[in-house]
C-alpha cells in the first residue's frame, strides 16, 4: 500500500497483547503513538478493536499511511456508548483532535477520522455505529470547507445507512479551511473568519 496518500514505506506497528479482549464495538477507542521520527501515528481500528493501519500526521498537515493495512476509523471519544448523542466525522485525525479541542466534540460525541475520502467499509462502519448506539441523535459531517470536503460530506449523506431517529447535520469550518486552522492558525498563516 504505497503511493500518494497511501504510505511512506513504514512498517505497520502491530498491537501488543492477544488482540480482542472485549466484545466487538463499532467505535473502538483509538490510540496515538509517536514514531522514531517524531511523527504522530493514529491507530485506525475495526469493529473488533483490531488495529488495521496507522494514519501518519505530518507537520504540514498532510496525511499518510503505514504500509500493509487498510483504513477503518480513528475514533476519539469520552463516556460510554449510552452517553453518545453524536458521531462527528472529520477528514483526518488531526482535525478530529482539533474538533475535540474547540468543543465541537464533547462528552456526548465521538470524533471520527476517515483519513480522506470515506471508503465503503468506513461508510458501513459509521452506519453500524449509528444503528447500534442506542441514544444517537446525529451524524455530524465536519469535513473541510472546500470542494473535496463537500463531495465527501455528500457521499456520506447519500451512502451511509442510518436509522430514522438519527439525522445528518453539516458543520463547516471557515471557507477553504479545516478545523486545525482554527486551533493552529500559525500553521497556514490564515486566521479563520
Amino acid at each position: 500500500m504505497t503511493g500518494p496518500g497511501r504510505g511512506e514505506g513504514a512498517e505497520v506497528p502491530r498491537p501488543a497483547g492477544p488482540g480482542i479482549a472485549r466484545p466487538p464495538s463499532p467505535l473502538s477507542g483509538s490510540r496515538c503513538r509517536r514514531d522514531g521520527n517524531g511523527r504522530v501515528l493514529f491507530a485506525h481500528r475495526d469493529r473488533r478493536r483490531a488495529i488495521t493501519v496507522f494514519e501518519i500526521g505530518l507537520p504540514d498537515g498532510a496525511k499518510r499511511f503505514a504500509t500493509g493495512g487498510t483504513r477503518s476509523l480513528f475514533a476519539l471519544r469520552a463516556g460510554t456508548a449510552r452517553d453518545l448523542r453524536a458521531l462527528v466525522v472529520a477528514e483526518g485525525a488531526v482535525n478530529a483532535l482539533s474538533l475535540a479541542q474547540i468543543d465541537r466534540c464533547h462528552v456526548q460525541s465521538a470524533c471520527l477520522s476517515t483519513a480522506g475520502a470515506p471508503s465503503k467499509s468506513q461508510r458501513e462502519q459509521i452506519g453500524l455505529a449509528a444503528r447500534l448506539l442506542p441514544n444517537l441523535e446525529a451524524v455530524i459531517l465536519a469535513q473541510d470547507n472546500d470542494e473535496a470536503g463537500e463531495r465527501q460530506a455528500e457521499t456520506l449523506r447519500a451512502r451511509v445507512k442510518i436509522p430514522p431517529r438519527v439525522a445528518f447535520q453539516r458543520c463547516r469550518p471557515p471557507e477553504n479551511a479545516d478545523w486545525n486552522d482554527i486551533v493552529n492558525p500559525a500553521r497556514t498563516g490564515r486566521r479563520p473568519r
